[in-house]
C-alpha cells in the first residue's frame, strides 16, 4: 500500500503573518535608503546567498546589501508565486527555549498551546532595475528561504536568491 503524505497545513494566522512579512521585506528592498530596516529582516545568524555572494551574520548582511545599490539607481521586484511549507510548531514556551538560542524565540506567551513560528518558502517573481547609466533592465529570480517568529516579528534564517539572466 502507497504511503500517504501529509504536511502540515499553515495556519491562517501564520500565513497571514508571513505574507505580511514578505509584502515588508520587499517594500523595503527596493529603497536604498532602508538598509537597515531591510537588514533587521534577518536575524542575527542568518545566511543569505545572493548569486555567487555569501553573507553570514547580519554584518556580512548589511555589507552585501550596501553593495547591491552601487550600480543600481532603482529596482522594484514583484513576487508572482509563494509557496509555504515545513511548518514547524513548538509546545509552549519552555519547550522552545529547550530547543532555540534565547534570542531565535517567540516571546509570546501562548498558555502551553502549540505555536507555529518557523516555515520554508519558495519564492518565484522578476525584478525591474534602472542602473546609474540608464540602461534599464528585467531579471527572474527564484529564493529558498526558512522564517522564524522572532520576539513577535518574522526574521529570515536563510534565505537564498537564484537569479535567472538579464533581459
Amino acid at each position: 500500500m502507497p504511503r500517504q503524505v501529509h504536511p502540515p497545513k499553515p495556519s491562517e494566522a501564520l500565513t497571514l503573518g508571513v505574507r505580511a512579512f514578505i509584502g515588508h521585506f520587499f517594500n523595503v528592498s527596493d529603497r536604498p535608503e532602508c538598509n537597515e530596516e531591510w537588514v533587521d529582516s534577518f536575524c542575527d545568524e542568518a545566511t543569505l546567498v545572493m548569486g555567487p555572494d555569501v553573507a553570514n551574520g547580519r554584518q556580512e548582511i548589511r555589507t552585501l546589501r550596501e553593495g547591491m545599490w552601487q550600480f543600481v539607481a532603482a529596482r522594484k521586484h514583484k513576487v508572482t508565486k509563494v509557496f509555504m511549507g515545513g511548518v514547524e510548531q513548538v509546545e509552549g514556551r519552555s519547550d522552545v527555549a529547550q530547543k532555540k538560542e534565547a534570542e531565535d524565540v517567540d516571546d509570546d506567551d501562548d498558555g502551553g498551546q502549540k505555536a507555529e513560528n518557523e516555515c520554508e518558502l519558495i519564492m518565484f517573481g522578476n525584478v525591474e532595475y534602472r542602473l546609474k547609466t540608464r540602461e534599464e533592465k528585467s531579471v527572474e529570480w527564484a529564493a529558498q528561504g526558512r522564517v522564524r517568529k522572532v520576539n513577535g516579528k518574522f526574521r529570515w534564517t536563510y534565505y537564498r536568491v537564484y537569479l535567472g539572466q538579464d533581459s
